[in-house]
């Protein structure tokens, strides 16, 4: 612990596609993780970029002395800075939202190829401003300053930028729309975390109990006896926490960038999880630990996972203090209709009467369909016995 946060040593967060590619497509960008703010630091390696205009993309619902010091710090640099607050909500997760932020930038001065983009929130804030940093003049750079756990965890250690499209008033799918940015670094810092409520660092966590589950099974027993249900961790606890998230990122990712082979075993928990999220309303790693389950209990069913590995799922996620029922009022049929549209449709041939989702043979034993593929085809009768069983 003491060697990822005291001694500031870089962690160094390295993408590549897989040997062959053509073209071969390299992420190669630093993630520091600091227990506290050094602004100090923070200020230096933004004028190291050598910025001619910097575009502050905050979380409106951050407390105001926290936006105010990093905006701040980041004009101190001594070049023309915007402040560009979102009210972060998944129903603003649009391209409209994407664009904004980009045209306010340009209109400021910003947006050219000597800019930068800095994202300062949780993880839908990043996706956004990551998206229009990608978008504006064809790339300029991007910083991550995430503020949440599930953000440090999960989505700046991905270069998926995506917003969501919205089929209907009310309702979204999950980014369906989007693109890959890495960063010039992400900046993480672990005090953040400490100010979070419950629910949030449950949510978080719920990344880590699908890494732990789908892909280092080896970690069960470590993190089983750290997890618990009030939500109460140290920062040597905060720091192990992303350790853990950092290498299962890693070990997925490492030949396959963009997500598209053995890195989508990241998506398991995701395909309900996802229309959870739309239809309820639920936070992600709340809607993800639903997913999971729903995935545990089909492959039981087709006699892979064994009880004790479906109750580990129940025992990790207990543990986190995070719901593991449906809602008994459940709309079956509406959720199925946002699942038929799901983001990972097309990495397998489209069957009909089948849904695509990650299934566990054995704990960090995902099923392959084709290959370096580890998603699988599920019956709509599968899926909707499993959903029924967890609204029981």
């Amino acid at each position: 612990m003491q060697t990822l946060v005291e001694s500031r040593q870089t962690s160094l967060f390295r993408l590549q596609t897989k040997e062959g590619a053509t073209p071969r497509i390299t992420y190669d960008y630093p993630v520091y993780v600091r227990v506290r703010p050094d602004w100090a630091e923070f200020q230096q390696r933004l004028a190291g970029l050598h910025a001619d205009h910097f575009t502050l993309v905050a979380d409106a619902g951050l407390p105001n002395a926290l936006v105010e010091s990093v905006y701040r710090q980041v004009c101190a640099v001594g070049v023309p800075c915007l402040l560009v607050p979102l009210r972060a909500s998944e129903k603003a997760k649009l391209m409209q939202t994407a664009l904004s932020v980009l045209y306010q930038a340009r209109a400021h001065g910003g947006g050219t190829h000597a800019s930068c983009f800095i994202a300062l929130g949780g993880g839908l804030v990043g996706n956004i401003t990551g998206l229009a940093a990608s978008l504006v003049v064809r790339g300029i750079r991007l910083v991550h300053l995430p503020t949440t756990l599930l953000a440090a965890t999960d989505s700046i250690l991905s270069c998926k930028q995506g917003v969501n499209g919205e089929p209907a008033p009310g309702l979204f799918i999950k980014n369906l729309v989007g693109t890959f940015k890495a960063p010039e670094f992400a900046l993480v810092f672990l005090s953040f975390w400490q100010s979070l409520a419950p629910d949030e660092i449950r949510s978080g966590l719920c990344e880590l109990v699908k890494n732990v589950l789908a892909i280092h099974p080896h970690l069960y027993e470590e993190i089983a006896a750290l997890l618990n249900p009030q939500a109460h961790y140290s920062l040597d606890e905060f720091a192990q926490i992303f350790r853990w998230c950092f290498e299962a990122k890693q070990a997925v990712m490492r030949q396959d960038a963009h997500e598209q082979g053995p890195a989508l075993v990241l998506e398991a928990g995701h395909t309900v999880g996802h229309a959870l999220e739309s239809l309820l309303g639920m936070k992600h790693g709340l809607a993800v630990a639903l997913g999971l389950l729903v995935e545990a209990h089909i492959s039981h069913a087709r006699g892979w996972l064994s009880d004790a590995e479906v109750r580990q799922h129940y025992t990790l996620l207990g543990r986190n203090g995070v719901p593991t029922a449906l809602p008994r009022a459940l709309d079956i049929d509406a959720l199925m209709n946002l699942i038929s549209d799901d983001n990972k449709i097309g990495y397998l041939p489209r069957r009909e009467g089948y849904h695509v989702m990650v299934l566990l043979r054995h704990l960090g034993q995902p099923v392959e369909e084709r290959p370096g593929v580890p998603l699988a085809y599920v019956s709509e009768k599968e899926l909707r016995t499993a959903l029924t069983t967890l609204m029981a």
